[in-house]
């Protein structure tokens, strides 16, 4: 199982998560998870938004074993 934790807090954070999370998406295998930590909601949406066009870009296939768990510390 590839496991990886990322945590965005810049526009350059954003950009290398969204690579890396739609080449981990492309790669084959199962059992694929990583953990993204945000600063706040809002940044959060941002990185969503720019993943879903990067997957729609890059023709990131639905079934792809990918699991992503999104985190906001509850102090923001």
């Amino acid at each position: 199982m590839s496991k990886t934790g990322l945590s965005v807090f810049s526009e350059g954070d954003l950009e290398y998560s969204v690579d890396y999370v739609t080449s981990l998406a492309l790669k084959p295998g199962h059992s694929k998870k990583v953990a993204i930590t945000f600063p706040s909601q809002e940044l959060m949406h941002i990185f969503m938004e720019n993943l879903f066009s990067s997957f729609i870009i890059n023709k990131v296939p639905k079934d792809n074993s990918l699991d992503i768990v999104l985190n906001i510390p509850d102090d923001v």
